[in-house]
């Protein structure tokens, strides 16, 4: 799904328009319309100038949101040979090409990532990578980050003031969840099964996110059939 969010701010009407393309996000829709009433309210109370609000609204919801759900397993990834630094155990992929770095958080904050076009943060570390001391390498990486089974959002991982026990629960069905130049991501699993095939077919997306990333240095999710 791709969510392109317009913010139109006036006083003392607030207004945002989304439009939503292959599929929806009803959590995220749901806090979006949220901070509509809040920023309405704020607004007609003079509790907020235009400006401040503006801000604080990019802030919580970012410019674009990507997520990738399918009924369809995704062949194979065929692209160029990439390397991927795994915090943790090494992922079971198809691709014989891809070559996986192990790294720790240390590595990771210390930007001694050796060249490394992503980083999967493996489950067993989630807790810990939430920790407030790491949350701006994964905001200032010039790689995607990707975390992966994680039971919580995005904010456990980005936001110096939420542990990972805090955080809310993820409630998209995300298998792997990530973040990459001020852009949120997310892939779910095909069907919402996890079976080896289906978990395989998640990283294949990964990898060819990965490797957009790499040559434009932007990010954007297309599902099989697209």
């Amino acid at each position: 799904m791709y969510l392109f969010i317009y913010f139109s701010i006036t006083r003392p009407v607030f207004s945002i328009y989304c439009v939503t393309i292959k599929g929806q996000d009803s959590s995220f829709l749901t806090t979006l319309l949220s901070l509509c009433l809040i920023g309405r309210y704020a607004m007609k109370k003079n509790l907020l100038n235009t400006f401040n609000l503006s801000i604080l609204l990019l802030f919580l919801t970012g410019c674009v949101i990507h997520t990738a759900n399918s009924n369809t397993l995704l062949p194979e990834y065929k692209g160029k040979q990439l390397n991927i630094g795994v915090i943790g155990q090494l992922p079971d992929v198809r691709e014989k090409h891809i070559h996986f770095i192990p790294l720790t958080l240390k590595d990771l904050m210390e930007e001694n990532t050796q060249k490394a076009d992503a980083i999967f943060i493996n489950k067993e570390f989630l807790s810990e990578a939430a920790d407030s001391q790491y949350a701006e390498s994964y905001l200032q990486s010039p790689i995607p980050i990707f975390f992966i089974h994680s039971e919580k959002v995005i904010l456990a991982f980005i936001d110096q003031k939420l542990s990972y026990e805090q955080a809310h629960e993820l409630q998209s069905n995300e298998y792997l969840i990530g973040y990459y130049k001020d852009s949120y991501f997310g892939i779910t699993l095909d069907k919402n099964k996890k079976t080896k095939e289906t978990v395989q077919s998640s990283y294949s997306r990964a990898f060819k996110m990965i490797e957009m990333a790499k040559t434009t240095g932007t990010m954007t999710i297309k599902n099989p059939a697209s």
